[in-house]
């Protein structure tokens, strides 16, 4: 799919407030009808597991319409488990992101 914009997210959901910034860019695009993704890597992958107590964060950026995505590489290796991310949040490989990189119309970082 193609997004308007996609989001690169790096921090942690459990120990910074950035996640929070965020959803409210993100509540304010999606409500002006743009299509918005939400990639999870490096550390911001640990608010996402277990499934019933992800990152509150994270449980009211889903909650906005935002296409959130995480990436299986950086789960493993921080000794996830990919089967045990929310339905909500979509697993991807790197070959998976590179594609949204690719179709996004706007790319933004917070690394």
């Amino acid at each position: 799919m193609r997004y308007d914009i996609l989001y690169l997210f790096g921090f942690s959901p459990r120990t910074t407030t950035k996640l929070y910034r965020l959803g409210e860019l993100t509540a304010m695009q999606v409500s002006a009808g743009y299509s918005v993704a939400v990639a999870l890597l490096h550390d911001a992958v640990v608010g996402v597991t277990p499934a019933d107590h992800m990152a509150p964060g994270l449980r009211e950026l889903v909650g906005l319409g935002a296409h959130v995505y995480v990436l299986r590489a950086d789960l493993l290796a921080r000794g996830l488990r990919p089967d045990s991310v929310t339905r909500a949040i979509r697993v991807v490989d790197y070959e998976d992101l590179i594609d949204m990189v690719v179709d996004c119309r706007a790319l933004d970082c917070w690394m």
